[in-house]
């Protein structure tokens, strides 16, 4: 067998090994590239400030890729500017790029190459960046740079910064770090975002934790469940319960609430109104102290896109102050009502005693007359005329009692034309005999939702406003056609009507013409007669809080007033109240009264002796047995000496050594199911609103008749209820 040469075995053997070494050498530029890689994700700690991650990152890929310098730029917030975060190598000490007003550390996006790199998302190299346009050196750096790589960070098609690595001298970079650069730029993007989330995150934590804290109101957020998940310190102080306590749900919020607050509380929190508008909730928390404190709570719902309920924020505020501030005020208001109250009827004072001194001569010439005359007929018609005159008095007196009592507002239905006829009968017998006083109104006025005592005293105002223009009139022309008309009627109010009226309101209303032929009110002086203080009557023409006081009556009430007039012709005051609501309103159907006697024994207790002689005879000629007392210690005494015959107890509330209020009370505490009929100059519901000990059985309003105290006696002995009277 002839040999053969050995070359022709050993030439197959260069290509192999060419191919063996070049498989070796991407096999290690593969474990470089792994290793780069699980560098990089090694720094990816949240904590650690992004600054420092910047420079480890890049410190890790320069040293990697054997690049003589890198740097690392962010895009600002505006995404129009590149900041330098981190540069190694001879640029840690010297910038190589042109930059933007000066700056060492940033420039615009699409100048230079990293600033396209930027600009078009796409990566950009150079092997000599020698004389290119592109490449704009800091005059007088030492830096040399000859290749050049820069590479946009890119994170879901939106590019957020650049690697820049360069090399001063031979050879470029080549094909296979470019490769290695892709990924590696890649992952870098991935962990500088995420971490701009995180530390965005963190530093929204805080920020919010901050305010939270440092809120000076309290801040409770529960999530979908109800749980409570955040609260800060300022609630928990208002709460009375440690903060620890509530975050850990060892204690609970609503621990402390009172409790008829917390159903309301509790409703503004969950069930149905958990997604719905933001709610304020008013409540009150028993302090240690023992003091209510007022808090006030805001909540509103935090949703998803689909609108489920996430988290429902609530603020708590302490609005003790507040609600201290608005009682003193409203105390502040009823006492300056009350007091101009009774500068009104003072000025009526007058005119209440010459109508007064008029009823007393007839009272007292018919009574003399009837003591000397001997004609049946005539005794008759003398009784006749003192009972009338002294109805009168009791009316005028009862009509300026119920207008003079200090009360707080209380709105009822309330018969407005029955108010009409009632303070007419006042001013007619009060006013100069020269005015005319007309009332009238419309068939089947509805009932206005108001105070009865308010609305006594805005129509005494308007009234009194009325006198003095018409005697102001009749002291300047002579002129003796006076009179004040007061009419009530109902009224629908529009949406066209509430155009031209800006305090109007569309719906049902009662309305009140007070209207005069007085002197009217000049046109300047009509944008400010409703101003406190303002007067058009001179010095001595009162305080100037009459119409104030009217205007602030109106609008407690819900409703308005117009002015309509015109100097020389009169003046109309037109007042709008609502109707009250029809399920509000009850049957106002006068008390009958039906005389009938007994043979029980009552106590009979009141300081006047005319009272007491003429009530004993009433009494007795009904059939009861009558025992007497004329002051409270008498009284006292002769029940618990009698308690076990006596049926009731007619008391009197005011009276000498000791009043009616304190029998009351004594009597009650030891016989609790004692009958007392109170007797006083109140009415019933005046007198109910007295601070008495415990409510009595039954009310008897002075002046009252035979028949009256009979009814309301058998009633009370019968065990039936009064009606109001």
């Amino acid at each position: 067998m002839p040999d053969v040469p050995q070359q022709s075995w050993a030439q197959p053997a260069r290509p192999y090994a060419i191919a063996l070494r070049d498989m070796a050498g991407r096999y290690e530029e593969l474990v470089r590239g792994l290793s780069i890689l699980k560098q990089i994700d090694s720094l990816d700690d949240p904590q650690r400030p992004l600054r420092d991650i910047c420079i480890r990152l890049l410190q890790t890929i320069t040293q990697n890729l054997l690049a003589d310098n890198g740097s690392l730029m962010m895009l600002d917030a505006r995404g129009e500017h590149l900041e330098l975060w981190a540069a190694t190598g001879f640029l840690e000490e010297e910038a190589t790029w042109i930059v933007d007003q000066g700056s060492h550390t940033k420039f615009r996006v699409g100048e230079g190459f990293a600033g396209r790199a930027v600009e078009t998302g796409q990566p950009i190299s150079s092997e000599d960046v020698t004389g290119s346009v592109d490449f704009l050196p800091q005059p007088g750096s030492r830096v040399v740079i000859r290749s050049l790589m820069c590479f946009p960070l890119v994170v879901e098609g939106r590019p957020i910064g650049v690697i820049n690595l360069s090399r001063s001298a031979p050879p470029p970079f080549g094909r296979d770090v470019e490769c290695m650069m892709g990924l590696v730029a890649e992952r870098c993007a991935r962990l500088l975002a995420s971490h701009r989330v995180h530390a965005a995150r963190r530093e929204s934590e805080a920020y919010h934790q901050l305010v939270c804290e440092n809120a000076g109101d309290g801040i409770l957020v529960f999530d979908a469940s109800g749980k409570l998940v955040t609260a800060n310190a300022v609630a928990a102080k208002l709460l009375e319960s440690p903060l620890e306590g509530l975050l850990d749900g060892s204690q609970s919020c609503t621990q402390h609430v009172v409790l008829e607050d917390l159903p309301g509380l509790l409703a503004s929190r969950t069930g149905e109104l958990a997604a719905s508008e933001p709610r304020t909730v008013e409540y009150r928390i028993a302090t240690l102290s023992g003091v209510a404190r007022h808090l006030e709570e805001r909540s509103s719902a935090v949703l998803d896109p689909q609108g489920r309920l996430l988290r429902r924020v609530c603020v708590v505020r302490d609005s003790t102050e507040r609600k201290r501030a608005e009682e003193s005020r409203q105390l502040l208001e009823v006492q300056l009502y009350h007091a101009q109250k009774m500068e009104a009827l003072g000025e009526l004072a007058g005119g209440v005693t010459h109508d007064f001194n008029n009823l007393l001569t007839g009272i007292l010439g018919s009574a003399g007359l009837a003591r000397t005359t001997n004609d049946i007929a005539e005794l008759r018609e003398l009784l006749g005329d003192i009972e009338t005159a002294a109805g009168r008095a009791s009316a005028l007196t009862r009509q300026l009692l119920s207008m003079s009592r200090r009360a707080l507002p209380a709105r009822r239905p309330v018969d407005v034309a029955a108010l009409l006829r009632e303070v007419a009968g006042v001013i007619r017998n009060t006013f100069d005999r020269r005015i005319r006083i007309a009332v009238d109104s419309d068939s089947e006025v509805g009932l206005a939702l108001a105070d009865s005592g308010q609305i006594h005293q805005m129509l005494l105002n308007l009234c009194v406003n009325a006198r003095d223009s018409l005697l102001e009139k009749s002291c300047a022309t002579g002129n003796d056609d006076l009179s004040v008309s007061l009419h009530a009627g109902n009224a629908r109010i529009d949406e066209a009507y509430c155009s031209a009226h800006i305090e109007a309101t569309p719906g049902d209303y009662v309305r009140i013409d007070v209207a005069d032929t007085g002197s009217g009110i000049p046109a300047e002086a009509q944008a400010r007669i409703f101003e406190p203080f303002f007067t058009t009557k001179g010095e001595t023409g009162g305080t100037g809080l009459g119409l104030a006081i009217v205007y602030g009556i109106i609008k407690q009430h819900s409703g308005w007033i117009v002015l309509d007039s015109e100097p020389g012709l009169g003046t109309t005051f037109r007042v709008f109240l609502p109707v009250a609501p029809s399920e509000s309103v009850a049957s106002i159907v006068p008390p009958t009264f039906k005389v009938s006697g007994g043979s029980e024994t009552i106590l009979l207790v009141d300081d006047d002796e005319v009272v007491r002689k003429l009530a004993r005879r009433v009494l007795v000629r009904l059939g009861y047995t009558v025992l007497m007392a004329n002051d409270g210690l008498e009284c006292l005494e002769t029940y618990e000496r009698e308690a076990g015959r006596i049926d009731a107890i007619i008391l009197d509330l005011c009276m000498p050594r000791m009043s009616g209020e304190e029998v009351l009370k004594r009597i009650l505490a030891n016989h609790p199911d004692a009958r007392i009929i109170v007797s006083s100059g109140h009415t019933q519901r005046e007198a109910a609103e007295l601070e008495l000990p415990q409510r009595p059985a039954g009310y008897l309003t002075k002046p009252y008749s035979h028949a009256q105290m009979a009814t309301v006696l058998r009633r009370v002995l019968d065990g039936r209820m009064q009606e109001d009277g």
